[in-house]
Parts: structure tokens; C-alpha cells; sequence
């Protein structure tokens, strides 16, 4: 079911939240936003890194934010279930703790993104940037993995259990798996990856093989 979103310019989007606004939720902010470009980011950055967002989170639950530029934002704890991202730039981006439920984001740029203990459940992470992203702890059950980029992705004691078409992610045997939760189905995907790398696999599964 579709709803109305409420359009937004990036300026407005900046101003709102320094004046200590945290609910986005529905809105479409212009797309193409170049955030971390903008001559306000480096204010916005000192402001989000002061404020309690643990306490008071940010919101973009159900927003479209569609080719957003901003690589490096200091986001953690967001609330952005079911927000579309489609493109966006978040490389080096904190979102550890985000709430990221079937959110969209396929194609989006990660590469290096803090998303420890995020909730990705049944996210679209199709043909998305993840290479060296941290995803410790986060919950990625149902997540599509489809021709994502893993290269040296950090995967320790995630939950992958039902995750979507794994075997068709980029450099699968290079993510560190460690003490991941997984079914039987992931285990032997992530086997074939590591086939000829029976040192590596013994440890990718906590030492137990």
C-alpha cells in the first residue's frame, strides 16, 4: 500500500534537524541530496555526534531518500524501518544500532559503514557496496544478498539465518563468518566458498569446523 510522502528540500532537511527536530518519517527528500557536500554537514556532524540519538533517535521510518550523498553521517541508533535508500552514498557512515527492517537498499554505497548490531531483517541489499562494512551482531535474516560486494566484510556473530541468495554474493570467501548464527543451508554455502580453505574455514565457524 503506497502513502503520501511529504517532499523536502535537503536544506530544509539540515535546518529542521539542528533546530532539534527528529521525526522524518514519510518524507521524500530531494533526490540526489548531496548531504555530506553541503556547506552545513561539518555543523551537522558536531551536532549529532553531542546529542543523545541513543535517547532520542532519529527517524526516517518509511522515507525516500533516493541517491543521497552522505558518505561519513554520524547516524547511530536511526529508525529507519522500511526507508528506501536506493543508491545512496553511506560509505563510512556510523548506523550501528540502526533499525534498518525491509528497508531498501540496493545499490546503495556501504563500503566501510559501521552497521554493528543493526537490524537488516528482509532488507533489499541487492547489488549494494558492503566491502570492509562492519555488520558485528547485526541481524540480516531474510536480507537479500544478491550480487552484493562482501570483500573483507565483517560478519562476526551475526544472525544470517534465512538469509536470501548468499551464494550469489561477491567475494563470499573473504567475510569474516566468525561465531555468525546460521542454519545448515548457510554453513554449506559458505563452505563451498571456502572449499580450498580448510585453515580458514575451521576458523570462520568458531573452531569447530
Amino acid at each position: 500500500m503506497s502513502k503520501n510522502l511529504v517532499f523536502m528540500k535537503g536544506a530544509e532537511f539540515i535546518r529542521k534537524i539542528l533546530s532539534g527536530e527528529r521525526n522524518f518519517s514519510g518524507i521524500e527528500l530531494e533526490e540526489g541530496f548531496d548531504l555530506c557536500g553541503d556547506d552545513g554537514f561539518d555543523e551537522l556532524q558536531k551536532y549529532l555526534r553531542k546529542s543523545d540519538l541513543k535517547g532520542n533517535p532519529i527517524s526516517i521510518e518509511g522515507a525516500k531518500l533516493r541517491h543521497l550523498d552522505a558518505d561519513g553521517l554520524y547516524v547511530p541508533f536511526l529508525k529507519a524501518k522500511g526507508v528506501n535508500l536506493k543508491h545512496a552514498a553511506l560509505m563510512g557512515a556510523n548506523l550501528e544500532k540502526a533499525q534498518l527492517e525491509t528497508a531498501d537498499l540496493r545499490y546503495a554505497r556501504l563500503s566501510r559503514a559501521m552497521l554493528s548490531g543493526a537490524n537488516l531483517k528482509d532488507a533489499d541489499l541487492r547489488l549494494a557496496d558492503l566491502n570492509l562494512a562492519s555488520l558485528i551482531e547485526s541481524i540480516l535474516s531474510g536480507a537479500d544478498f544478491e550480487a552484493v560486494d562482501l570483500e573483507y566484510t565483517n560478519m562476526a556473530k551475526a544472525d544470517l539465518k534465512g538469509i536470501k541468495n548468499l551464494q550469489w554474493a561477491r567475494f563470499l570467501k573473504t567475510v569474516n563468518f566468525q561465531f555468525a548464527d546460521i542454519t545448515g543451508k548457510e554453513k554449506e554455502i559458505i563452505r563451498q566458498a571456502l572449499w580450498a580453505e580448510e585453515s580458514k574455514k575451521r576458523r570462520i565457524f568458531g573452531g569447530s569446523g
